[in-house]
């Protein structure tokens, strides 16, 4: 089918003659700077509110709201707006979301503190270390085998001299200005309007991963600007036919970079373009034109590669994602027949957690989205004069079927190992929920002529939604810094371990096969560069070592015990000290008694080798057979980035 006639079909979609230059006549980056201005007064509020966080001060929360408002509500409030020309859109949304990775980068600025990140800076430590891909990782199987954001970390490192925790956040804060750029791009292309794609990428900003999952070292930040350039490039092509082979060796590189960054994008892309491919199929049966056809080619050529790499390169997947799947649809199946219940939502200790009006934010967030979601698919549903324009594009269609994920996905947030796989496709499934609200709520609530107090809803709707989802993909206790927490994720981490796991490294070298609790396992794992034992926790709660417990540990060869005596102190905000399969898993009601932990003092062939007050390091079997241990320094400061 020819160029022009999807041009036809389509004509209508893009701003007049008279329109296009009334935008580009007007001032191209309008408040641009005055907001840009007042989004860096609200980085400044939410470091003082981190600042705060960390001497313990409780009213360092609402101190972070006011700096996430500051930065979110004016920039949503002008995007609504009519008169904006096209490059403050882009500047708008671009400066949103450098925003709000700012702020991750605010939470932690000198060194990794979330889980993930920890894995995937041990995968890159070893490539540089050892000049080669695929190394052993004993904190996530499956990161050496999908090196990309590693590679990139690297080099760039290599290149500068910066350590992994430098050339990392700058890899991230490059994704973080890509993925901006072509989610406007891509939702400019589809429905023809400027205003359109910045509210749609607006209403991405809104998925609860947006702002700290999204924006942490980990190999999903990587591949979901890289997948969303596949797509842009992809749809470019089929808009306007040009460009067609530089635009086909940019797909096949950026696939070929996708299918070795990251899993699941690959087979969500893949995903996407088989549904593209159908519907486009489907709409050129019963219309007399095609507007932005599927690039089927590339369809097949992102399948090959994505089950070329699996079987090749990376068959560890299947152990890896299979449990997680399964462990999901048998949670959903027992609520469904009622052997169990819904999860308990907003888990901690009295201390920790949510305030009253975060819950109702929270729900009222995903309550909403669902409201408008079937509000926008009925309206559009009604084929009116706005949707008309959109009959023959295809990928439209798509996204508006795509959208409909989100109902199946919220149903498996109700249990508890459902709720992790519902998180993780929000960073998906919002590509195609943001495109259908902003198409309907722009033409249907902000038409050409709008009351003041239309704005105004539309701009507190907004806020609503991305406030929700800040609250929903972050803890309130992991939100920001502060004072140590037992399995408080990025709360626990804290210098006392840091040095302990450094110290290990020097003192013993890399590779010895260490058991203890969740926290330390990530910082001995990568810092300390050892190899963690899973399966063993029931070894801490027994009340003794005896000989059979001492069997275990030889056939294990387990080398060293790494105790956290703070976990005393306090119940695990996580549910559990050292794994989800331990011992009353989520079902604690005291902390660990201290007389489980000095058992092992008391065990014949345990050595007690460190001890900085809190963390106890013990050794197990023959301590001659270890490297002499040089006097410890209690004041010693760690280095936590690469060597």
């Amino acid at each position: 089918m020819g160029v022009s006639v999807r041009r036809r079909a389509i004509t209508r979609a893009y701003p007049t003659r008279r329109e296009y230059i009334a935008l580009t006549q007007r001032s191209a980056w309008g408040a641009l700077p005055a907001l840009s201005f007042v989004a860096a007064f609200g980085l400044l509020i939410v470091a003082l509110a981190d600042t705060a966080a960390r001497g313990g001060a409780d009213w360092s929360y609402a101190l972070f709201w006011v700096g996430v408002l500051v930065l979110f509500a004016p920039i949503a409030a002008r995007l609504a707006l009519r008169r904006v020309s096209r490059a403050e859109r882009i500047g708008l949304i671009v400066l949103l979301g450098v925003g709000m990775y700012v702020i991750k980068v605010l939470h932690s600025p000198d060194a990794f503190t979330f889980g993930d990140e920890f894995s995937h800076w041990r995968t890159a430590n070893d490539i540089l270390s050892t000049g080669h891909l695929f190394n052993a990782n004993p904190l996530l199987i499956v990161s050496p085998y999908f090196p990309g954001l590693e590679i990139v970390t690297t080099a760039l490192a290599n290149v500068s001299g910066l350590s992994i925790y430098a050339a990392g956040i700058l890899v991230i804060g490059a994704a973080r200005l890509l993925i901006m750029l072509a989610l406007f791009l891509i939702f400019e292309q589809v429905s023809g309007s400027p205003r359109v794609a910045g509210i749609a990428a607006l209403f991405y900003s809104a998925n609860p991963n947006f702002a700290f999952w999204s924006a942490q070292y980990s190999y999903e930040s990587l591949s979901l600007p890289l997948a969303s350039f596949i797509l842009y490039a992809a749809v470019r092509r089929a808009r306007t036919g040009e460009h067609r082979r530089a635009l086909d060796v940019v797909m096949l590189l950026g696939i070929a970079a996708l299918v070795m960054t990251h899993h699941l994008t690959a087979y969500a892309l893949f995903g996407l373009l088989a549904l593209w491919s159908l519907v486009s199929f489907v709409v050129a049966k019963y219309r007399h034109s095609l507007y932005l056809p599927a690039p089927t080619a590339m369809l097949f050529v992102t399948l090959l590669a994505a089950v070329g790499w699996l079987l090749l390169v990376a068959p560890v997947t299947f152990g890896y994602l299979g449990p997680v799947f399964a462990g999901a649809l048998q949670d959903m199946l027992q609520l469904l027949t009622g052997q169990s219940g819904i999860k308990a939502f907003f888990r901690g200790d009295a201390s920790q957690v949510s305030p009253l009006w975060e819950k109702f934010t929270a729900f009222g967030s995903v309550a909403l989205i669902a409201v408008l979601l079937m509000a926008s698919l009925a309206l559009l549903a009604r084929r009116g004069r706005n949707w008309a324009r959109y009959r023959s594009n295809a990928l439209a269609y798509t996204l508006v079927l795509a959208s409909l994920a989100y109902f199946p996905a919220q149903a498996l947030r109700l249990t508890q190992r459902g709720s992790e796989t519902s998180n993780r496709s929000g960073e998906f499934l919002f590509v195609a929920i943001g495109f259908v609200l902003a198409l309907a709520i722009t033409y249907l609530w902000l038409p050409r002529r709008t009351q003041p107090w239309r704005f105004a809803v539309f701009t507190a709707l907004a806020t609503l939604l991305f406030v929700g989802g800040v609250i929903i993909g972050m803890a309130r206790w992991a939100r920001l810094p502060g004072p140590y927490l037992v399995s408080g994720d990025t709360r626990a981490i804290q210098t006392e371990s840091l040095t302990a796991a450094a110290w290990m490294r020097q003192q013993f070298g890399s590779g010895n096969n260490v058991i203890t609790d969740r926290t330390n396992e990530l910082l001995m794992g990568s810092y300390g560069e050892q190899t963690m034992l899973h399966g063993l926790s029931w070894i801490f709660f027994n009340p003794q070592i005896g000989s059979a417990e001492r069997a275990v540990l030889t056939r294990a060869d387990v080398r060293f015990i790494v105790v956290d005596r703070r976990l005393t102190l306090m119940l695990p905000l996580a549910g559990y000290y050292y794994e989800r399969g331990e011992p009353q898993s989520r079902q604690h009601e005291q902390p660990i008694a201290r007389v489980l932990f000095d058992k092992f003092d008391y065990t014949p062939g345990v050595n007690r080798v460190f001890d900085s007050g809190y963390i106890i390091i013990y050794t197990v079997g023959d301590p001659g057979t270890l490297k002499p241990i040089a006097n410890h320094d209690p004041a010693h400061e760690v280095e936590t980035q690469a060597r």
